[in-house]
């Protein structure tokens, strides 16, 4: 059998049996498997401005929204509905990463829920959008305190660790205060489209 090898730089910089090699592609296998990959993530985005939020996420020119929810807000259901527009990116339908900054930022994952969405991309963050089932449409402007009292349950914070703990709610209160939040309660005929071209 012949051995495979990667050389980057002049170096080897993975051992032959983490490469998988397929007739169209050659690619480092993952070693950190899911929910480790996503609990270093948190650390590491904890004290550099970011945070981990269940949400979906589209995108458009360069901006973005991110739709958050607990499991059961509609996550995976507005993700279906937006689905074949266009004129929207779909960023996740699960869990997307925000970065506080200037501009703050809204970037896909690769943890996908039901609906298997997971893009590699990155928009700046137009405004946080908390998701309500119901049986009509509607989007309402919210204030910074009751954009984080949903926020908060929603994000992945690591509590256990001070300083990490610390970064997150400085991320958290950064990302309420700037950017303008809204509830969107939303119904099953399609037209939650037109609310979400509002807000991009």
């Amino acid at each position: 059998m012949l051995e495979t090898r990667v050389v980057i730089n002049g170096m080897e910089p993975c051992d032959p049996e983490v490469i998988e090699k397929t007739p169209t592609l050659t690619r480092i296998a993952n070693p950190i498997h899911y929910p480790l990959d996503q609990l270093l993530t948190m650390f590491l985005l904890a004290e550099r401005g970011g945070c981990i939020v269940h949400a979906a996420g589209v995108h458009r020119n360069g901006r973005g929204i991110a739709c958050i929810g607990r499991s059961g807000a509609g996550k995976t259901t507005l993700m279906a509905l937006l689905e074949g527009r266009a004129d929207l990116d779909r960023l996740s339908d699960d869990r997307l990463i925000l970065r506080a900054g200037e501009p703050s930022l809204v970037s896909g994952t690769p943890w996908a829920g039901e609906g298997m969405v997971a893009a590699n991309d990155t928009a700046e963050l137009a405004a946080l959008v908390f998701l309500h089932q119901g049986t009509t449409h509607d989007l309402s402007a919210i204030a910074p305190r009751e954009a984080a009292a949903q926020l908060l349950p929603t994000t992945s914070i690591p509590w256990f660790d001070e300083p990490a703990m610390t970064g997150c709610l400085a991320t958290l209160d950064r990302l309420v205060r700037d950017t303008p939040a809204f509830n969107l309660q939303f119904s099953l005929d399609g037209g939650v489209a037109d609310l979400i071209d509002r807000l991009i």
